[in-house]
C-alpha cells in the first residue's frame, strides 16, 4: 500500500533560479518498508521509506479453547514488528507511550457464548460479547486507548461458557501505535 501527498511548499531560493525547485519540507504518510511517492506541481521524486520504530502485531488463535478463563494466547503470529507480542503468554508490551489501536475477534459455536475484555495495565478498557444461537458466530471490536510505555495489553476471557472456536483461524488480536 502506498500513500500519496500533494504539496506546493518549495524552497523559494531554488524556485527563483533556473534550476528545478526542490521540496523544502513535507509530511508524508507511509507504510513501513513500502515505496513512497512525493508529488508536486513541478517534479516527481520517488524514494524508499525508512522503517518505522512503531511496534505493531497481528496474531491468530489456531486451536479451540474450552472452558477457558484468563488470557487468550493468540499463538500464530502473522506479523510482530519489534517483537513486542508474546504468543505464549498473549501479552503485548508497549515499547513507548502513546495512543494505540487494538482490535480482536472471537468465535463461538452452537449455543455457546463468551465475554472478553481488553486489559491495559491491569484495567479493562474494552469488552466483546459473542453469543451463538445456531451455528458459528463471530464478533469483533476495536479500542483506541492511551498506553504508557512498558504496560502489558492482552485479551482476557471473563464470562460466558468460555468456549472459543478456532475454525479457519478466525479468532485474532492485533494492535498498533498511532503516529
Amino acid at each position: 500500500m502506498t500513500f500519496f501527498l500533494h504539496t506546493t511548499e518549495f524552497d523559494r531560493h531554488n524556485a527563483a533560479s533556473t534550476s528545478r525547485p526542490r521540496l523544502r519540507s513535507c509530511r508524508l504518510l507511509r507504510m513501513p518498508g513500502q515505496p513512497c511517492q512525493i508529488f508536486s506541481d513541478i517534479h516527481v521524486r520517488s524514494k524508499r521509506c525508512a522503517p518505522s520504530n512503531n511496534a505493531y502485531f497481528y496474531a491468530r488463535l489456531t486451536h479451540n479453547l474450552k472452558n477457558h478463563h484468563g488470557r487468550v494466547p493468540f499463538n500464530r503470529v502473522i506479523v510482530n514488528k519489534l517483537r513486542r507480542y508474546n504468543p505464549s503468554s498473549g501479552f503485548f508490551v508497549c515499547p513507548r507511550s502513546g495512543y494505540y489501536v487494538f482490535t480482536w475477534t472471537l468465535m463461538t459455536d452452537h449455543k455457546e457464548w463468551v465475554i472478553s475484555d481488553l486489559i491495559v495495565g491491569g484495567s479493562a478498557k474494552g469488552k466483546l460479547i459473542v453469543d451463538s444461537d445456531e451455528g458459528l458466530e463471530s464478533g469483533s471490536t476495536t479500542v483506541l486507548v492511551y498506553v504508557r510505555g512498558g504496560q502489558h495489553v492482552f485479551v482476557r476471557i471473563t464470562g460466558g461458557n468460555r468456549n472459543i472456536e478456532s475454525r479457519g483461524s478466525v479468532p485474532s488480536f492485533s494492535g498498533w501505535r498511532l503516529p
